[in-house]
């Protein structure tokens, strides 16, 4: 049985920094501002989780470490652009009467700007009402849920398996491993979303709807993978 709350919706965990804010994006756009005589990092070049081992290991430590230092700075987390589609996908899914959504994101080890610029961020973009739906944590396997969407190629921590099922938001550092991806924010991503979260009872208002015909109602690849991936209760 799937994750539910109390109201006995299923309960969705999104991250933050590569799946609704850009993060690379804006590590480029201060690199280029701070050092403009340095080179940049193709994104698309991108095949390490961390953004500062990327530039290390293209351009040398000395790259890393003012990587370190813009993504430590003032300002940098509260002022990172959303991702594509993002916004209109998080208050489309939260809009869904069977769905609870949760941003669930881990901080960095040094806190000084970035725990009160995540809420500001969300705040800002998402309003006021998702103050109370924020769970910070370094470890993402103890918040319970059905899904996380996330752009860590491997979510571990104290509880094997975890309570969710690890949804890939798609980048170029994952794109090595065979899991339940999403790769845009759009409206087939969404579907794709509600669909591995709901499942028949997604299908059944799609068709009602008169969206998706009797005879197309096999599910996805990636919602098979998930239906085979439905997680069992871990235990540490």
């Amino acid at each position: 049985r799937r994750p539910a709350d109390a109201a006995g919706r299923v309960t969705l965990l999104v991250d933050m920094d590569g799946v609704l804010c850009d993060f690379d994006r804006a590590v480029n756009e201060h690199y280029a501002a701070r050092h403009p005589d340095e080179p940049l990092l193709p994104l698309a070049d991108r095949s390490f989780f961390y953004m500062r081992k990327n530039y290390g290991e293209r351009f040398g430590p000395h790259a890393a470490e003012r990587v370190k230092l813009i993504t430590e700075s003032e300002g940098f987390f509260e002022n990172l652009p959303p991702i594509p589609g993002a916004i209109d996908a998080m208050r489309q899914l939260d809009a869904h009467p069977d769905l609870h959504v949760v941003i669930c994101t881990a901080p960095l080890t040094q806190y000084h700007f970035v725990l009160r610029e995540k809420y500001a961020w969300i705040e800002k973009h998402l309003g006021s009402s998702w103050i109370q739906r924020i769970v910070l944590t370094k470890d993402k396997t103890l918040v319970c849920g059905a899904v996380l969407v996330d752009d860590r190629p491997e979510v571990t921590g104290m509880l094997h398996p975890p309570p969710w099922t690890h949804v890939l938001f798609d980048q170029p550092y994952n794109r090595h491993l065979e899991k339940p991806r999403l790769r845009a924010w759009d409206a087939s991503g969404v579907d794709q979303l509600l669909g591995m979260l709901l499942g028949s009872r997604h299908a059944a208002q799609q068709r009602a709807l008169g969206f998706i015909p009797a005879n197309k109602l096999a599910p996805s690849r990636d919602e098979a993978e998930l239906a085979r991936a439905e997680p069992r209760a871990g235990r540490a």
